[in-house]
């Protein structure tokens, strides 16, 4: 055998060699995703296209390491979710898809929380000013204030209270009966609800203008992008307010882990979008729009699961299914 022809063989098997490595290389960095969902809907990967899945199990080979993706299915919203491939093993994950909202009717508007008012009167004893509860004849102290507040606004609820005198302001725990400095300057507020935990205080400056959220922790005020009163939204729980609006939307991408993220445009529609706002987040998702909403819906009243949201549209009580039982 010449030399010529023993080159050509050897290279050829280095070629071989190193394609044998590349192909192992990536058969070895291999691993599995396993959705368990009812079927069918599609799976996007991003960046690299959408699976379609008929069946259930649906299992998708992929490359080690973290993917991001979209679970859509008709009538269904779209479920967002980060999964650890790693090699050789099967990531399993099993969503929970739930229903678009439905309007129905409703026979009346649940009850809400109840109303609390508060009140500051002198202490007889030590001359200090307190905060007391309206309805307590026995005028037991809440928290003290050894300063008298002379121009004072109270912002009230059933566990918290906020106090605005001129340029400073209060938060108290009615439960832990404790006074927080609020160093932030706040506008003449009109109407304001609280959240569940009293992180935050959603507040107008009118009867109908941009939706303020008030940060507690971090005494800071950032406007909304709802053009909403406060009649048109509502805290539930684990810190979301819902609202409803006749701003236009658009859809975005996936932002902090939110599937159904929006933003809202102020040119108004000729339907009604209910959405979400996460402060810990700031982001806006959609709930559903509806054009069978005759005029604006008030009244926005959760239950205490959060899994239903009654409202007022004219004389008309409605309601719409947020979560499925």
């Amino acid at each position: 055998m010449d030399k010529m022809k023993k080159k050509r063989i050897f290279f050829a098997s280095i070629v071989v060699l190193f394609l044998g490595l590349f192909l192992f290389r990536g058969s070895i960095n291999q691993g599995a995703i396993n959705i368990h969902a009812e079927a069918p809907y599609t799976v996007e990967i991003f960046a690299e296209g959408e699976f379609s899945c008929e069946q259930d199990p649906c299992e998708i080979k992929h490359k080690s390491g973290i993917v991001d993706l979209l679970i859509h299915k008709e009538g269904y919203r779209s479920f967002f979710a980060e999964v650890d491939v790693k090699i050789w093993r099967i990531a399993y994950i099993a969503p929970k898809l739930l229903p678009l909202p439905k309007l129905l009717s409703a026979s009346e508007l649940p009850k809400g929380s109840p109303q609390f008012k508060y009140r500051l009167v002198t202490d007889t004893i030590n001359g200090m000013q307190k905060l007391i509860r309206a309805d307590d004849e026995n005028e037991i102290a809440i928290i003290y204030f050894p300063k008298a507040l002379k121009s004072y606004k109270i912002l009230p609820s059933e566990n918290f209270v906020l106090i605005i005198n001129n340029k400073e302001s209060y938060k108290i725990d009615v439960r832990a009966k404790t006074r927080k400095k609020i160093t932030v300057d706040l506008p003449k507020i009109k109407n304001a609800k609280w959240s569940l935990d009293g992180n935050y205080l959603i507040f107008n400056e009118s009867e109908d203008g941009v939706v303020q959220i008030l940060d507690m922790e971090n005494s800071s005020i950032k406007k909304l992008d709802i053009l909403s009163n406060i009649d048109q939204v509502a805290w539930i729980f684990d810190e979301k307010l819902i609202f409803v609006t006749n701003q236009d939307m658009r859809r975005e991408e996936v932002t902090n882990g939110h599937a159904d993220a929006i933003s809202l445009v102020k040119s108004e529609i000729d339907k009604y979008t209910f959405g979400t706002y996460h402060p810990n987040d700031d982001v806006y998702t959609k709930i559903e729009s509806f054009t069978e909403i005759d005029e604006i819906p008030t009244e926005l009243t959760p239950t205490h699961n959060g899994n239903e949201l009654y409202f007022k549209s004219g004389e008309k009580v409605l309601k719409i299914f947020l979560e499925k039982f």
